[in-house]
């Protein structure tokens, strides 16, 4: 594999638990690949697709992904506050789980019908990001910067700091709103 790819398709490439350096892709689509325990290093990615994939534990080492979307990936244990910024990535349909986004600005973010357990979004900024329908069971937001972020039909988003966390305007649906108050040692009749 060279290094600098643009508009190409791969299909069903397997890569497991080796080592891809300073690769550039650019309008590249993935579809049906296995990355499981790849490490990207100093890899870029910008408007990129990747489509039913494996990419559970994926190292991302100073790589960069812009305008990036994941479609029924699964995305498990990746920690991606090791990735250089500029960062931005769309979910949908995806398994997140166990991730971490710690400190990061992920302003206008869309997660979308994912599975998001155990995530950690502490310290993030979240701005006018979307969690549409999505499981944040165990997810924590801990001064995290939520701000008119929508949680609409998203559930179990209990890990949600309203306290040390920005929330002003934040959208969220009934009755899975009401879990938000848990915390606060309230009787609710």
């Amino acid at each position: 594999m060279g290094n600098f790819h643009q508009n190409k398709i791969y299909d069903k490439i397997i890569y497991k638990d080796v080592i891809l350096k300073e690769k550039e892709f650019s309008k590249c689509k993935f579809t049906n690949c296995d990355f499981s325990d790849v490490t990207f290093e100093d890899c870029e990615f910008e408007d990129c697709e990747f489509e039913n994939c494996n990419l559970a534990t994926l190292k991302v080492n100073y790589s960069r992904f812009l305008d990036v979307s994941f479609k029924e990936c699964k995305m498990i244990g990746i920690v991606w506050n090791e990735a250089s910024l500029p960062f931005s990535i769309t979910c949908e349909d995806s398994n997140i789980s166990y991730s971490s986004f710690y400190g990061m600005k992920l302003k206008k973010m869309k997660i979308h019908k994912c599975i998001a357990h155990d995530v950690n979004f502490s310290e993030a900024d979240l701005q006018l990001s979307k969690f549409n329908n999505t499981d944040l069971q165990d997810s924590m937001f801990h001064n995290t910067n939520l701000t008119k972020a929508n949680f609409e039909n998203a559930f179990n988003y209990n890990g949600i700091d309203l306290i040390n966390g920005k929330i002003k305007k934040a959208v969220f649906s009934m009755p899975e709103a009401l879990v938000l108050l848990r915390n606060f040692d309230i009787i609710l009749k």
